[in-house]
């Protein structure tokens, strides 16, 4: 680790797998975790989503320019991402990443998943040092814990399971990063602690003695939602699978170049199905708007 250099640490994973639990630890770990004061506390998160709003605002912003929001999975051009959009960015990292903090500063957003490319530019202009998790969860719990919580069918949540796992693996590339299989982790804080220090050179503030008995207490059953699930034979889930399974076959280190290569080809593969995917659903919501103008027309004309 370059000790002249601030440290940001990104944890990356889809929506629902295990994100909020794993920042929440870090904090508790000693890293500095940076926190809007309406920053809320919700049903689906009692112990907190740890996300700072001014971060999120700017993502969403990012993701609207190009017509998308999370809950959308068509590919990104990142290169084409305006000035002042990447400025807003750089500007809000600076406030939160204080000069003369040792502790590593930690953000979280699934949506830096997909916008990985953009955070790693702005954080190399600054000249400060990146440390990478990334939280993988089951396909069929995810969606099953969106269904729940946004009502969103069992196809989209499968379908932004696939994207938000691929992106970012395609983003991380070859870049150092500590994968973890969510829930598995939380049984052995005191692991998480030990090999994500050695595994990517951190330094964290408190030490396994010091830090046990908040950490300890920070986990449990709370931070598991929607655990049990009923397999399902859909066809989405075959797809889902295929890239589950060649994660779950990786080294918590991420993918060697053979296995970044599988996944570039899955990837290869299965865009054009995840397009039309994508514009089948666009083509819905359209159908969608305009039958309700005509029925507000219609309602007006018998006014």
């Amino acid at each position: 680790m370059n000790g002249n250099k601030k440290i940001a640490v990104l944890v990356l994973g889809m929506h629902r797998s295990g994100t909020s639990a794993l920042t929440g630890l870090l904090d508790k770990f000693g890293a500095i975790v940076p926190l809007a004061k309406d920053t809320v506390v919700s049903a689906d998160n009692p112990k907190g989503h740890w996300e700072h709003r001014r971060v999120n605002k700017i993502n969403d912003q990012i993701l609207r320019h190009f017509g998308q929001t999370w809950t959308t999975w068509q590919p990104l051009d990142l290169a084409q991402t305006p000035r002042h959009l990447i400025a807003a960015l750089e500007e809000v990292l600076r406030a939160l990443i204080t000069e003369g903090e040792a502790a590593p500063v930690v953000f979280k957003d699934p949506r830096i998943s997909i916008l990985l490319p953009v955070w790693l530019r702005v954080l190399e202009k600054m000249d400060v040092d990146v440390k990478l998790f990334l939280s993988v969860r089951h396909p069929e719990a995810v969606a099953e814990s969106l269904r729940k919580r946004n009502h969103l069918c069992l196809e989209r949540g499968l379908l932004l399971w696939l994207h938000y796992n691929l992106q970012a693996f395609l983003n991380i590339g070859k870049n150092p990063v500590f994968k973890l299989m969510f829930p598995d982790w939380l049984e052995e804080p005191k692991l998480l602690h030990q090999f994500s220090s050695e595994r990517l050179a951190l330094c964290w503030p408190a030490s396994w003695n010091e830090c046990e008995e908040r950490a300890m207490s920070f986990v449990d059953g709370d931070l598991v939602h929607n655990q049990k699930f009923v397999e399902t034979d859909h066809p989405l889930m075959a797809q889902c699978l295929a890239l589950f399974n060649m994660i779950e076959q990786m080294s918590d280190s991420g993918p060697d170049n053979g296995q970044l290569e599988e996944i570039e080809i899955f990837n290869a593969q299965i865009s054009p199905w995840l397009e039309i995917c994508a514009n089948v659903m666009m083509n819905e919501r359209e159908l969608w708007r305009k039958k309700i103008n005509d029925m507000y027309s219609l309602i007006n004309r018998n006014i």
